[in-house]
């Protein structure tokens, strides 16, 4: 085994050397005759981090009570489960990772929210809304005062944790398992 890694260790070692005189035999011809260059060929490289997908929407605060809650709800479930949470003083729970679908559009299989925004449209007034604390519906709910407009512009960036390969771009279109050939 260690004599299979010396060889390959001198074949690279050599390679490099040659790759070395080359350039430098290149660089002096090129005094001689300019333009001149020697090509290496590119290695294909994957990226670190997959495609960002942005998602606008408005939420309006203009119909049913119900509908200011849900919305303010909906904010604040989604910045809450996008923050990192602390069990211990060493542990730290990671925010949650997403599947992306929308077909024919995007496919990411694993995505996380990059940027969230929410911007208040028109006006805004102070009001108390309940809002429901426990773990089950209709358990206990408590009263806050917040600021509620008119509506929310809510603006999400999704980035994919893996780049975007072209069986991603089939499953965008079929909604079936990625697979993988050997």
């Amino acid at each position: 085994m260690r004599l299979h890694l010396f060889r390959i260790h001198l074949i690279t070692g050599l390679t490099n050397i040659a790759s070395d005189f080359a350039a430098g035999a290149a660089g002096i011809g090129g005094f001689l005759k300019p333009g001149t260059y020697i090509e290496k060929a590119k290695q294909f490289s994957m990226g670190d981090s997959g495609r960002n997908l942005e998602i606008k929407f408005p939420l309006l605060n203009t119909g049913e009570y119900k509908d200011i809650i849900e919305n303010w709800q909906l904010i604040f479930g989604i910045l809450y489960q996008n923050r990192p949470g602390r069990v211990t003083r060493a542990i730290i729970d990671v925010p949650v990772i997403y599947e992306v679908y929308s077909q024919g559009t995007v496919y990411m299989p694993f995505a996380f929210i990059n940027n969230f925004s929410v911007n208040f449209l028109g006006n805004r007034r102070m009001m108390k809304i309940q809002v429901p604390v426990g773990l089950n519906p209709g358990e206990k709910s408590i009263t806050i005062e917040t600021i509620i407009p008119d509506a929310y512009e809510v603006t999400i960036t999704l980035t994919g944790l893996n780049d975007e390969t072209r069986n991603f771009l089939y499953t965008n279109v079929t909604k079936g398992p990625v697979t993988v050939s050997k």
